[in-house]
């Protein structure tokens, strides 16, 4: 039955999943950078500031630049 496939094992959902990570991260980043420098943004994320200047220039063209 349908009723007992786990979703979680599928190798679409995996793919998904780190997508949404990856967008969400980037999201957020360049909201907090929109008000604080990188160095701020990486320290109150935990990231160093390449990691921080990778993400942004990594960017995603589905993500706007502000809301």
């Amino acid at each position: 039955m349908l009723t007992q496939v786990d979703i979680r094992q599928l190798p679409s959902y995996s793919i998904g999943y780190e997508d949404g990570e990856t967008m969400g991260e980037a999201l957020i980043v360049r909201r907090l950078l929109t008000q604080l420098d990188a160095e701020k943004v990486a320290a109150l994320l935990g990231l160093s500031t390449e990691e921080v200047a990778r993400i942004i220039a990594k960017g995603n063209p589905e993500i706007p630049d502000s809301e």
